[in-house]
């Protein structure tokens, strides 16, 4: 089973959050591939800069209204992992152990209610990704959590063009909230991991991993924890600076050597 790991990032260059993620993915023995449009993207030493027009071609990026390049990011992994590029990791995800062990399904619950797809291999055939990969590909996304009424009035509204177009919708419809609908419908619960090994530390509880004292984030690891995802998006305002001495982001950047500002 292929050990090698897989992201995507373009648009602002890489921060020391990401470099301190990726250290830790090479320290943990993997192999990385991070793609991008980007020829002059700042990677570390030990990671393998592609183009990201292999997997889709620019001119197939829609952002978020908002500018955020997740909904891309999203169908992007999909099409990657349908091609068997690896397993795909955020840049936001801090490894502790390798992952290349788990077999051919790599997923897991971020809370009792969501199964996140910051860390996601998927076999090329699983229906699963197959479905993914058509909501990523579709001009009018028809999500498959919404209820029927609202896949009805989707579909019914984009004949006359007033469908929600991809720009506009909810924070991850083809993302972790699709994911969790399609695995509870095609019953592969048993294949998702608990909360603890991948999403220790919760998107509400962000902020902890910035906090003087790293005593609340080390208590919430358990020996099957495999990963720390540090929730790039929550943590926007506080990682444009340092980290506090003592924080657990602090104290990881010195285990692995990572140079903070």
């Amino acid at each position: 089973m292929s050990a090698k790991l897989f992201s995507f990032w373009d648009g602002a260059p890489l921060g020391y959050v990401e470099r301190l993620c990726i250290t830790s993915m090479l320290a943990a023995g993997h192999s990385l591939d991070v793609y991008s449009y980007r020829a002059d993207l700042n990677i570390p030493d030990g990671v393998t800069l592609r183009d990201a027009n292999d997997i889709l071609p620019r001119s197939r990026v829609r952002l978020h209204e908002t500018g955020s390049w997740a909904p891309f990011a999203d169908a992007f992994r999909y099409e990657a992992l349908l091609r068997g590029a690896g397993i795909w990791i955020d840049l936001d995800v801090l490894l502790l152990k390798p992952i290349g062990d788990m077999g051919e399904h790599v997923v897991g619950w971020q809370d009792a209610y969501v199964i996140n797809n910051a860390v996601l291999r998927l076999p090329p055939d699983s229906p699963c990704l197959q479905q993914l990969i058509a909501l990523g590909r579709s001009e009018v996304v028809v999500p498959p959590q919404w209820s029927g009424v609202w896949r009805t009035l989707q579909r019914l509204r984009s004949l006359f063009g007033l469908h929600i177009p991809f720009e506009k919708l909810e924070w991850g419809a083809i993302g972790p909230l699709a994911l969790t609908r399609l695995i509870f419908d095609l019953r592969l619960l048993h294949l998702c991991q608990p909360v603890d090994v991948f999403y220790p530390v919760t998107w509400q509880q962000a902020s902890l991993l910035f906090q003087p004292d790293a005593t609340a984030v080390e208590n919430a690891l358990t020996s099957n924890t495999r990963a720390v995802h540090l929730w790039n998006d929550r943590i926007k305002h506080l990682k444009g600076k340092a980290p506090p001495p003592g924080s657990y982001v602090a104290k990881m950047c010195k285990t692995f050597e990572v140079d903070v500002p």
